[in-house]
């Protein structure tokens, strides 16, 4: 029950910001607004890592970088998910992208 709330949510959210992406902003607002896009697949990322479900925030880690290339956090985390799942090679290119940022 507890996680189809968490997903409700979600889907709120990627409804909301949708929204907000349609919308005419001047270049500048549009960034800030992709940084918070970024960051709220991120922080899933985030939590699905802490959790176990590291293919789940490989995937939420892919979309944030997707959206902001230069997040290097977002690098870093998903280093983090392919070290825990053995993938070590993915890992370091991850760590090394993230350095580089």
């Amino acid at each position: 029950m507890k996680n189809g709330g968490n997903k409700g949510v979600g889907i709120i959210l990627l409804i909301f910001f949708s929204f907000l992406f349609s919308c005419d902003f001047s270049p500048k607002e549009r960034d800030k607004l992709r940084e918070v896009y970024a960051s709220y697949f991120f922080f899933w990322g985030f939590f699905h890592n802490y959790n176990g479900h590291y293919d789940q925030a490989i995937s939420d880690f892919n979309k944030s970088i997707e959206i902001n290339p230069s997040y290097a956090g977002a690098y870093n985390n998903r280093g983090l998910a392919y070290c825990n799942k053995g993938q070590y090679d993915q890992a370091i290119s991850d760590y090394n992208k993230a350095l580089e940022i």
